[in-house]
């Protein structure tokens, strides 16, 4: 690293260092104690509280299914949250004494919990991750977005089964939907920020989105139960009008990222 030279003793700012203050100088005022401890120990800002954490049923692995998706998805990690007890079970938890009972999963700091149990439950593709790969978090490359969708691609279905091929769909240039081998289904898209019907704030994308399908006896259902959590869980626009709603533009990080209330 270069370092500045030393200004020589005959320099102009030398010999100004070296006059002596006059009178009429004002002195400088000292700080106020503790007013530089107290910003060094002012707490950072809290992220938002995560309102709907899914819940995945496992089937005795779940740390193993954790550290697969760790390993499978882009900046995602896992933790041990709890553990059964190793005494007072009931006779079908025996097996699961001192496992893991949840393990939390952060995929791009957005948690879904892994409840570790029997073989009672499966998931099913009524339920699924959406991911979503906007070339904004990659630098703005579209390429780039497009290899790590297909890397995701490859090692989500790496001994599951692909429910619709990854390919080119009338609603998306690059779509497809795989159920991974511990039975979780996942979509994934390419997100082309230019293309219409898009967030008019101009926001990235959020990575996972939770997506319920109404299929069967539920056909058709998707208006009706929208109204059904709105009348439970409180007052809250839906996308069509949010996405009708006048945002300002910003670039952002900390507004791009922020979910809606």
């Amino acid at each position: 690293m270069a370092t500045a030279a030393k200004p020589s003793p005959t320099s102009k700012s030398a010999s100004a260092a070296a006059k002596p203050r006059t009178a009429g100088a004002k002195p400088r005022t000292a700080a106020k104690p503790g007013a530089a401890a107290k910003a060094r120990t002012r707490k950072p800002a809290q992220p938002p509280i995560q309102r709907i954490v899914p819940c995945i049923w496992s089937n005795g692995a779940a740390e193993e299914t954790a550290a697969f998706y760790a390993a499978a998805l882009p900046d995602t990690s896992f933790e041990v949250m709890s553990r059964y007890p190793e005494t007072g079970l009931l006779d079908f938890q025996q097996p699961l004494a001192g496992q893991p009972l949840t393990v939390d999963v952060l995929i791009d700091g957005y948690r879904v919990t892994l409840v570790n149990a029997g073989p009672e439950f499966r998931p099913n593709p009524s339920i699924s991750l959406t991911l979503q790969f906007d070339p904004r978090r990659f630098g703005g490359s579209m390429l780039r977005a497009r290899a790590q969708l297909d890397a995701t691609w490859g090692a989500l279905g790496f001994g599951g089964r692909v429910l619709m091929e990854l390919g080119e769909y009338p609603f998306n240039s690059r779509y497809g939907w795989v159920e991974d081998r511990y039975g979780v289904s996942w979509q994934l898209m390419l997100v082309d920020p230019e293309a219409p019907g898009g967030d008019p704030s101009g926001a990235i994308a959020p990575f996972v989105t939770p997506c319920l399908m109404f299929g069967a006896a539920a056909q058709n259902r998707a208006g009706e139960a929208i109204d059904r959590y709105v009348t439970v869980l409180g007052s809250a626009p839906s996308l069509g009008e949010r996405s009708a709603v006048s945002r300002p533009r910003t670039r952002s990080r900390r507004a791009r990222r922020r979910p809606e209330p």
